[in-house]
């Protein structure tokens, strides 16, 4: 940890810090669509994730016993996961200390590269912005500045599309051949989750995910719906069926009272861009992701 000399100080995550974590954590996404506050119930919820949540990759920065940064990392084998950086307005090189007090710790772990946000960080947080979908914004100018300091460059893989559920929705028709089923769901944090499937011959050639998160507002004040994992099997693809279980959660999160509906796919995915686009999606974020490749000393 720094020399408290500077009058700045990085402490771990523990009882006698949570609340000023949650308090940087809240101010940072203050204001945010499609967000909602970190409580205390989601520390209980992270107390179950064990190792996802570990301490010791969690860490507080203070600028004369002020906090105003929140770093939660996690080890990922030969990665170290940065699940979010929060920042209080103008906190910009207290971030880049909490990223360089990262990489000393993903260069113990022999960690070959660091990635921010990482693939589960919806898993961790709940949904908290965007739904589970790992985000940094671009408007987190501040966030933004610690990840160029710090030497991280930045990518665009994915974007989000957004669906206005007052639209209405044509069903269209099912291919023949093929049955379309509700199915089990993975329960998921403060979400209602549903999933179909549609069978060929008594098999499952495609799926749709998706959740009704009632706490995560829209700008117009109503519940977010979001659309998961959605896929077909190769020798079924052209059926129309992504589409039509697509369509189907549409109408399902509509009458759940979903406002909007959130997807994301890769910018390259271009069948799925132009499919998501078809049922009325438009395209709203683009997903960044901050990385950098570590040499490990000799």
């Amino acid at each position: 940890m720094e020399s408290k000399r500077s009058g700045f100080e990085i402490k771990r995550f523990n009882k006698e810090t949570e609340e000023n974590a949650l308090f940087v954590i809240n101010s940072y996404i203050s204001g945010w669509p499609y967000s909602r506050k970190i409580d205390n119930e989601l520390l209980s919820y992270w107390k179950t994730l064990e190792a996802s949540c570990c301490p010791d990759n969690m860490l507080i920065g203070y600028q004369d016993k002020i906090p105003l940064a929140f770093l939660h990392g996690e080890d990922k084998k030969d990665e170290f996961a940065i699940h979010l950086l929060a920042l209080l307005p103008g906190a910009a090189a207290a971030g880049e200390r909490l990223l360089a007090e990262a990489e000393k710790k993903a260069k113990i772990k022999k960690a070959k590269i660091i990635r921010s946000p990482y693939a589960i960080t919806g898993d961790v947080y709940g949904g908290y912005i965007l739904g589970r979908e790992p985000y940094t914004p671009h408007w987190a100018v501040d966030s933004v500045e610690a990840y160029v300091r710090a030497g991280f460059k930045i990518a665009h893989p994915a974007l989000i599309l957004i669906y206005n559920s007052v639209e209405n929705i044509e069903m269209g028709k099912t291919a023949p051949d093929y049955k379309i089923e509700e199915a089990g769901a993975a329960l998921e944090f403060k979400a209602e989750t549903f999933r179909y499937v549609a069978f060929f011959e008594g098999q499952e050639v495609a799926t749709c995910s998706a959740r009704l998160y009632p706490e995560i507002k829209t700008a117009g004040g109503g519940p977010t719906g979001q659309i998961g994992f959605v896929g077909t099997n190769e020798a079924h693809r052209g059926k129309g069926l992504a589409r039509s279980l697509t369509k189907l959660s549409l109408t399902r999160l509509k009458k759940m009272g979903a406002e909007e509906v959130l997807i994301a796919t890769g910018l390259e995915n271009y069948p799925a861009l132009r499919a998501y686009e078809k049922c009325g999606f438009k395209r709203r974020y683009n997903i960044n992701e901050w990385s950098k490749e570590l040499r490990q000393e000799k």
